[in-house]
């Protein structure tokens, strides 16, 4: 894989972000299934429209591309003084190539910017192991579900993000 960019996208990436976002929803449904009834109208919303939904939000979608097509994105949404981590996917073709890292610690550092001091997220570590092991990687600490209680194995991740490093665009 040629060197990952990541940058914060903008209306200009709309048509990709909308591609990785059909991708992410055929692959979480069939993983996990729909959302939730209590989640769903949210859910739905952000999907149909996640740059548009994350911006009304505060929050921002980061786009990672190599060679001008895109791999993988990631939205943070900051909730005060805490940074939520949401819809990050990686492309199988990028999987198990650094891609994922890079997307996530590239969020954390943005949410370190948003003035952001702890982030969160949610996920399924039977599931999606391969993110559980980023997330656990990079020093997240598992914690009760907050929105996905009693969803399959969903459990939370936190952690605060004073030693999170400077995130610059361009990522190796």
């Amino acid at each position: 894989m040629a060197s990952l960019e990541i940058h914060r996208a903008t209306a200009e990436d709309g048509a990709q972000v909308k591609r990785l976002v059909d991708e992410y929803i055929r692959w979480g449904i069939g993983l996990i299934g729909p959302p939730p009834p209590h989640l769903a109208s949210e859910a739905y919303a952000e999907l149909a429209d996640p740059l548009a939904w994350l911006t009304a939000h505060g929050g921002v979608m980061l786009l990672g591309s190599a060679d001008g097509r895109a791999l993988g994105m990631v939205g943070i949404r900051p909730l005060g003084a805490e940074a939520e981590i949401r819809r990050m996917y990686v492309r199988p073709l990028a999987r198990g190539l650094g891609a994922g890292r890079a997307l996530f610690d590239a969020a954390l550092a943005e949410a370190a910017a948003l003035g952001c001091t702890r982030a969160f997220l949610e996920t399924s570590p039977g599931h999606m192991s391969s993110a559980y092991r980023i997330y656990r990687a990079a020093g997240m600490e598992v914690a009760p579900a907050r929105k996905l209680r009693g969803v399959l194995d969903a459990v939370g991740m936190e952690m605060e993000l004073r030693a999170v490093r400077t995130w610059t665009p361009r990522v190796a």
